[in-house]
């Protein structure tokens, strides 16, 4: 596949906050990018559509989702059998974790206009006839309505995952009532943010009680795994919620 960067080749060796910009700079204008699984030969590629950023923000790869998709595999983190990816963008998080783990479901979604670029990548790997990867779309102010007609179950997942999901204060409480839905009662999710918008990011904080969850703040667990050391020099935050 030509126009290909791999993103571990880089990010390998950066030291500095302006070492890591530079590296997701190059990485925005790339065509393609290819992530290469720990300790496996197995690769994954994401095609990328940067000219799509005045309608969305997910025609390209975040840093989030490759430091949270790099901590989740590298990590002791136990992820349950079925996990749902909220606001996937190119899909690489939610397709990374299905790929890395044979006994994983993963229901990726975004909205309609995001999740064809997750279509696309499903193509390119040739997962369309893995059982184990189902894409839809899923619009938070109407999820219900998005779940009856993507046939996903309330209240079925184990694990969620998001990244760089807050940035509206108007969807805030409907990203929250989400969450809430599709949780299971012992659910457990993690969620990568660089905070966009200081406003929102406590909104979500304060909020996160009423709808069921306590969250944690285990960013310093980044600093103990070399690949995703690079993600608090770039403002980034973990968190770990429980569903209560």
């Amino acid at each position: 596949m030509s126009n290909k960067t791999i993103i571990q080749d880089v990010l390998k060796g950066v030291c500095t906050e302006e070492d890591v910009s530079n590296a997701f700079f190059e990485l925005a204008n790339t065509p393609v990018v290819t992530f290469r699984f720990p300790n496996k030969a197995r690769t994954l590629h994401i095609h990328q559509d940067s000219q799509v950023h005045e309608q969305h923000t997910g025609g390209i790869v975040w840093e989030t989702s490759v430091l949270l998709l790099n901590f989740l595999l590298l990590s002791k983190v136990k992820i349950g059998k079925n996990v749902l990816e909220l606001g996937a963008g190119c899909g690489l998080l939610g397709l990374g974790l299905a790929l890395a783990n044979d006994s994983v479901h993963v229901t990726v979604t975004d909205t309609a206009q995001v999740v064809a670029q997750v279509h696309k990548n499903v193509t390119t790997n040739q997962l369309q006839q893995d059982s184990r990867i189902k894409v839809c779309a899923m619009d938070w102010t109407r999820y219900q309505q998005d779940a009856i007609a993507s046939s996903v179950t309330a209240h079925s997942f184990d694990t969620l995952v998001a990244t760089d999901v807050l940035f509206s204060p108007e969807l805030v409480q409907p990203l929250l009532e989400t969450m809430q839905y599709f949780a299971k009662p012992d659910a457990c999710m993690y969620l990568c943010v660089q905070i966009r918008c200081a406003k929102v990011h406590a909104l979500f904080l304060e909020q996160l009680g009423d709808f069921g969850w306590i969250g944690s703040d285990v960013t310093d667990e980044l600093r103990a795994i070399p690949e995703c050391k690079w993600g608090p020099w770039m403002g980034c935050h973990l968190f770990q919620l429980t569903h209560i």
